[in-house]
């Protein structure tokens, strides 16, 4: 099986001839080289041995972590303590004086089989008239990222069944 995302392409078998076969067919139609076992590929790290293939995000965590100077942070298995109480006050404020921009970031979580597979947090590319217009471009990409994953379990041969999208907006129910 190869999978292609651009311009990398990772291929499995469990037969090495295979893999080798694979490789060198495809070197003589393309300029590619073989950078050998896969060990870290679109913000996931590969630990391969004989029987298995964990894979985790330590890298991608740790990178995240020092861009926003939290490397020293102790970790916890929620953000906050249980009880906390909120309030109007801005904690968040950077060294800076800058807040995060909150009101322009964007997110969804992936999950399947009760555990969360992919997750993503970032701004969003255009302005938002509404909150309700805001979800619906998260739901937007979260579909094609659900449709995406669906693809690719299919051709692994794994039948993942019905997506069902689920936001937090009243509006976009």
């Amino acid at each position: 099986m190869a999978v292609v995302y651009v311009d990398d392409i990772i291929v499995m078998s469990e037969n090495p001839q295979a893999v080798m076969q694979f490789g060198a067919d495809l070197g003589k139609r393309f300029d590619m080289k073989d950078i050998g076992k896969l060990k870290r590929c679109l913000g996931m790290d590969f630990v391969q041995n004989r029987n298995s293939i964990r894979i985790n995000q330590h890298t991608y965590i740790t990178d995240l972590l020092q861009r926003f100077g939290m490397q020293d942070c102790k970790p916890v298995s929620t953000p906050l303590d249980v009880g906390t109480k909120l309030t109007k006050t801005d904690p968040w404020t950077a060294a800076d004086g800058q807040k995060p921009p909150y009101r322009e970031l964007i997110g969804g979580l992936l999950i399947m089989n009760g555990g969360c597979i992919s997750w993503d947090s970032k701004k969003q590319r255009t302005v938002a008239l509404s909150s309700t217009e805001a979800e619906y471009m998260v739901l937007s990409e979260a579909a094609k990222e659900a449709v995406y994953f669906r693809r690719l379990l299919r051709e692994l041969g794994i039948n993942a069944g019905k997506v069902t999208l689920s936001n937090d907006n009243l509006g976009a129910q």
